[in-house]
């Protein structure tokens, strides 16, 4: 509760706040976010979840938004399968249908027995046309790579170290962070296991490895994962550089890359569902900031650990969208839509109820009615593509952050207009 009352105290100060758009923001403290834990007396599961409860809305004003086109929910398969992974590669070890293979991983998931290798195509370690020879040549080299990096740092002498003050401060976010990652899983069990060590020697490598961005809590909470299924140091740091070559606007300092997400999602909640939106716009909730955790570190804390590689696996297939993870969000969001309606939920209690929600949610329900958003969002919006959808969403990110490049043109005007 303490961690709870710190975030929401932190977002009412107004010596704090900044402004974008219409909304306010105010630049979250990463550790109060990730270690607020579930509130004792917020036990309501959502319709997402495993078990509904007995939660009943009554009346039906809540429902009588109509569907202007019916959108039929999709099905989940059956995870690609070591056999069906084995059909996929021509004699030289290339594979040879990369758009059937993703689309598979992405409706399915990966049988956990071949997660390991597929993983290192889905995280760009090794390319999709690679050989098998290829790989050999990648995975010898990268070790020599991960190799120097390292060593970066493990040469490091006390003295050094006593005048390199940026060395000194990561190191100790780091040493901090590791002894509380994953405790609860045997992989992580052991303070003194080889586990812990290597987890704390990647990341203090990466911050080698890309200086600029360093080392911000919840790098953890996506390499922890990563580690468990790779089993070894040097393929658990090309994945997790995989991870945050997607991520990395994530933990940049001025947390420019997650006001753009929350944006994002907002505007895909506006199209989505008025009510809701205008039921936070009148309790001052359209930050999204309840979501801050959910998009930092990719839904890692809200589901189960075998749940989240589940979700995991249909983001990096990149099948449906780049976007996907906002329709994620918004379906857990939407599945709550009655209970912070009736309950007229503020701030403070929708917070609240979001976090009591970690643990208690089913990624195949949630992927399943993120597809169903996206298609819905799609026809609102008059978008014939993702690619339009992109636009839309370059424009939010525009709104926010000065493009790196111009964008196309006319497309502001375009793009509202629709």
């Amino acid at each position: 509760m303490e961690a709870f009352a710190a975030v929401t105290q932190a977002v009412r100060t107004a010596t704090r706040q900044t402004f974008y758009g219409d909304n306010l923001w105010v630049e979250p403290d990463m550790e109060e976010i990730l270690s607020g834990g579930t509130p004792a007396d917020a036990a309501d599961h959502s319709p997402l979840a495993t078990s509904l409860g007995d939660f009943e809305v009554l009346g039906s004003e809540l429902d009588a938004e109509e569907e202007e086109v019916d959108i039929p929910r999709g099905e989940r398969k059956a995870p690609l399968s070591p056999q069906e992974w084995r059909s996929f590669f021509d004699e030289t070890g290339r594979i040879t249908n990369e758009r059937k293979l993703r689309k598979k991983i992405f409706y399915g998931g990966v049988d956990p027995s071949i997660r390991r290798e597929v993983w290192k195509y889905l995280l760009r370690y090794y390319p999709f046309d690679s050989t098998q020879e290829d790989r050999l040549i990648i995975r010898q080299s990268k070790a020599v790579e991960y190799r120097m990096y390292k060593t970066q740092w493990e040469s490091i002498t006390p003295e050094q170290e006593s005048h390199h003050s940026i060395f000194r401060e990561r190191k100790h976010a780091i040493d901090k962070d590791v002894v509380r990652t994953d405790r609860t899983t045997a992989f992580f069990q052991d303070l003194a296991g080889p586990n812990l060590r290597q987890l704390n020697d990647i990341l203090v490598t990466y911050t080698f490895f890309n200086f600029d961005l360093g080392y911000v809590q919840g790098m953890n909470d996506l390499l922890s994962p990563t580690m468990m299924i790779m089993e070894d140091e040097v393929d658990s740091f090309w994945c997790f550089k995989g991870i945050m070559d997607n991520m990395a606007d994530n933990f940049e300092r001025e947390q420019l890359g997650m006001r753009v997400q929350l944006a994002q999602l907002r505007e895909i909640l506006s199209v989505l569902d008025r009510q809701l939106y205008d039921h936070m716009a009148k309790h001052d909730s359209l930050n999204m900031f309840f979501c801050f955790r959910w998009l930092l570190i990719l839904f890692k804390r809200e589901f189960d650990l075998s749940e989240t590689q589940t979700i995991w696996e249909a983001l990096w297939s990149r099948h449906m969208s780049d976007y996907f993870h906002l329709f994620i969000a918004a379906a857990i969001l939407l599945a709550e839509k009655k209970k912070i309606i009736v309950h007229d939920m503020g701030f403070d209690e929708t917070l609240r109820h979001v976090n009591s929600l970690a643990g208690n949610l089913n990624a195949n329900e949630a992927l399943i009615e993120a597809e169903r958003l996206y298609k819905k969002y799609l026809v609102r919006t008059g978008c014939a593509s993702d690619e339009e959808l992109k636009a839309r969403m370059m424009v939010v990110d525009a709104e926010i952050r000065p493009p790196k490049r111009p964008l196309p043109p006319n497309i502001f005007d375009a793009v509202r207009a629709g």
